[in-house]
């Protein structure tokens, strides 16, 4: 059965537009904190990167570069490393930009010597290597 009643919504799209002047006001406030925004932007930027950064080093000393390392050598890498973390969970709420790529650039003083030490003395070893499997291959190349 019908009760005979209605109800009707009515809706207006004035209601919902921005006036010109909120629209004005919204770009000005976009402007002022474009530099805030910014600096956050690049804030976070130096934060992953440093983590990034701390993370894969962690993962490659457990893993091969960690067994082509001296023990006294190792231990420091991954001291330097594990401070730089602690470093990192104790300030990366309060720490700038500036302090985060610092903290980077002496984690890499400590571990870019080391890792290069590793990789030199396993590029010298594959050098010999190659060079015998060069002489292997003469011995079935006839000269022409």
């Amino acid at each position: 059965k019908a009760t005979g009643k209605s109800n009707s919504i009515t809706i207006n799209k004035d209601k919902s537009r921005l006036s010109a002047d909120e629209i004005e006001r919204m770009i000005q406030e976009a402007k002022e904190f474009e530099e805030q925004d910014k600096l956050v932007k690049d804030k976070i930027e130096a934060k992953n990167a440093l983590e990034n950064y701390l993370y894969s080093l962690k993962g490659q000393l457990a893993d091969d570069l960690g067994k082509k390392l001296p023990a006294d050598e190792r231990k420091a890498a991954q001291a330097a490393v594990s401070e730089a973390m602690e470093w990192l969970e104790s300030n990366a709420a309060t720490a700038s930009k500036e302090d985060f790529e610092e903290r980077k650039a002496e984690v890499e003083e400590v571990i870019k010597p080391i890792i290069a030490k590793a990789y030199q003395g396993g590029s010298s070893g594959g050098s010999a290597e190659d060079a015998t499997r060069d002489e292997d291959d003469d011995e079935f190349h006839d000269e022409l």
